[in-house]
């Protein structure tokens, strides 16, 4: 094909010398002769003395057309052997490169890798910002490899090109930026960040998602499942009174465990197992899941122990959590220091002594007496239900 390409070129008449090298274009490319459409494309794009760019780039434009009629499996081979041929003169075939990539960008993402189509689709806007203003189409764009980088796991990625995006747009109406910028948070396990803008998500509906379902109750449901993981304490359970007190928030599956969560009640196996298939779905890696559940888990716990004990031994604290001594006594340090939990640990009787805290504190003597006599008897309640069902009231 070399030997034939060369003859084509010395062809005197440049009308004659560009309609031969496009027909050789379309005839390798239907025939299968993939070997020979890529000699074609590469003596087009070097020979720049026989082939004037006006030429090159209607005949590139051949060669891309042809490209994007392969299956697509061969488009991604080919289609990249294509580009690396046309990075010679990258400013001639710019249209065209684009093109391409979009293309090859659009079957990894139907295949779900998204890494490459990210990948893919973030060489398109290497030059943006030396172009003058960007077109809608480049800002959506933008969004798009956020979006992607937030599937890949690659955070980072996802920040650059949403910081990138946010120079041009009205962040409060555009509501992709608003949406990936709350996994963004969740993904860095900033839950607290996270519980509030998936929240203003279902109550603030304005603008129009081109990456993500129109459905509002998804971020509802994703609001729910951060506040649970935020760390303990006020700031939680501010959070979690507002999602209780939402009505919408009833219809959830999970419903229970939210409820569990802002009474202050004990999460128990059962609680967390329903957790634990929710937070898979959340934008966390997934050896770190397991990590996240148990400490937000064990810190919920540590709180609702707190209502209703003044002292307790680390030992019989662990045992009441499942859990390890130590892994008990590295949260109840980690909370105190943080003023999420009010007490001490006596470490040479082994024990925990708890002290009124910032939401407790507010309450007269004899109504915290009271709230600690009512905990205790629904917790006597619950008991008695789950080894006698048959007393539950119908």
């Amino acid at each position: 094909m070399e030997h034939q390409v060369e003859i084509m070129l010395q062809e005197p008449d440049l009308v004659f010398r560009e309609e031969n090298l496009r027909r050789a274009l379309i005839e390798t490319a239907e025939s299968g002769d993939l070997e020979g459409f890529l000699v074609v494309v590469g003596r087009i794009v070097s020979a720049v003395a026989m082939v004037p760019p006006a030429v090159a780039m209607r005949l590139i434009s051949v060669a891309q057309t042809e490209v994007m009629r392969m299956e697509n499996d061969t488009q991604l081979s080919i289609g990249q052997e294509v580009l690396t041929i046309l990075q010679q003169r990258a400013a001639n075939f710019e249209i065209q490169a684009n093109t391409i990539r979009e293309r090859l960008a659009l079957i990894h993402e139907e295949r779900q890798n998204w890494a490459q189509a990210a990948a893919y689709y973030s060489t398109i806007n290497s030059d943006l910002g030396n172009r003058g203003d960007p077109t809608e189409d480049d800002i959506d764009r933008l969004l798009r490899i956020a979006f992607l980088f937030l599937n890949s796991d690659d955070v980072a990625g996802a920040e650059e090109f949403l910081m990138r995006a946010k120079s041009y747009i009205k962040v409060e109406v555009n509501r992709d930026y608003r949406i990936c910028q709350a996994r963004v948070q969740e993904a860095k396990k900033a839950f607290s960040n996270a519980a509030q803008q998936f929240y203003s998500l279902t109550t603030d509906l304005q603008g129009a998602t081109k990456l993500y379902s129109a459905d509002p109750s998804q971020w509802l449901s994703r609001a729910v499942i951060c506040a649970i993981l935020a760390p303990a304490g006020e700031q939680r359970s501010k959070m979690m009174s507002k999602l209780y007190q939402d009505e919408r928030c009833r219809g959830l599956e999970f419903f229970n465990v939210l409820e569990r969560v802002h009474s202050q009640k004990l999460l128990k196996k059962e609680h967390i197992e329903v957790l634990s298939e929710r937070v898979k779905l959340l934008d966390i890696r997934s050896e770190e899941t397991q990590q996240v559940l148990d400490l937000a888990t064990t810190e919920h716990n540590l709180l609702a122990v707190s209502i209703l004990y003044t002292s307790i031994k680390l030992e019989s604290l662990a045992e009441l959590l499942s859990i390890f001594p130590q892994k008990v006594e590295a949260a109840v340090a980690d909370m105190i220091c943080e003023h999420r939990l009010s007490g001490k640990i006596n470490q040479v009787e082994g024990l925990l002594e708890l002290s009124k805290g910032r939401e407790v504190e507010a309450l007269p003597r004899g109504d915290l007496r009271f709230e600690k006599i009512c905990q205790a008897a629904d917790s006597c309640c619950e008991l008695l239900v789950s080894k006698y069902p048959q007393f539950m009231p119908s």
